[in-house]
């Protein structure tokens, strides 16, 4: 009797000893790790979503100046010209806007390259600004030297904004693996180098 009663404990603990470590286990998980694991995708999501942010204000500066008509006075293109500019300091103060939101590891890692492309934004909003003087509201003279020398000024923020796009974390995702060991450790140095020789050109 005695031996029956051990086996029926031993069955019953072969049975629901698993089970009620299954369903601790599970419990630990889903309490404990789970909303880590939660956050860490979170943070994952937003960190490149604030990179993509900040190339897409990139695009939306270059468009602006690059769209811009310096064929000489015309009442109809000054407009134009007016909005262009108008949508260019927006989209600048945007952009300086999306930096300040990258993540605290990203910027520490990306110091000097940041450094740089405020910089060098800064200087390009205070040249949108300036084309976007009193003469010009009032559709006066032809502001085309002026504009033709901003986008010049603009056409190097490609030396700025391909970072962006270079230099993800390696737990990024969207690009193999392969490319991002490849960015960090071969190239880095050269868009370095060449925001500097772009700061050095402008005087700043």
């Amino acid at each position: 009797m005695i031996q029956e009663l051990q086996t029926v404990v031993a069955t019953t603990q072969a049975i629901w000893l698993p089970v009620i470590v299954s369903v601790i286990t599970t419990m630990a998980i889903e309490y404990l790790a789970k909303p880590r694991l939660e956050a860490r995708k979170a943070r994952l999501i937003r960190d490149r979503q604030q990179i993509d942010e900040v190339v897409f204000m990139f695009q939306k500066v270059s468009l602006s100046i690059a769209g811009l008509s310096v064929s000489g006075p015309n009442p109809a293109l000054a407009k134009y010209n007016i909005a262009m500019l108008k949508m260019a300091s927006a989209s600048i103060y945007d952009l300086i806007s999306a930096m300040s939101r990258l993540s605290h590891k990203y910027v520490e890692a990306n110091s000097a390259h940041i450094g740089s492309t405020m910089k060098f934004t800064g200087y390009l909003l205070a040249k949108v600004e300036t084309a976007l003087n009193p003469s010009m509201l009032t559709l006066d003279g032809d502001p085309s030297a002026g504009l033709e020398e901003l986008k010049t000024i603009a056409s190097d923020l490609g030396h700025f904004d391909t970072y962006f796009l270079a230099h993800v974390e390696f737990k990024d995702s969207q690009e193999k693996w392969a490319k991002r060991a490849f960015w960090k450790l071969f190239t880095h140095k050269d868009y370095t180098d060449n925001a500097s020789k772009i700061l050095e050109k402008y005087g700043l």
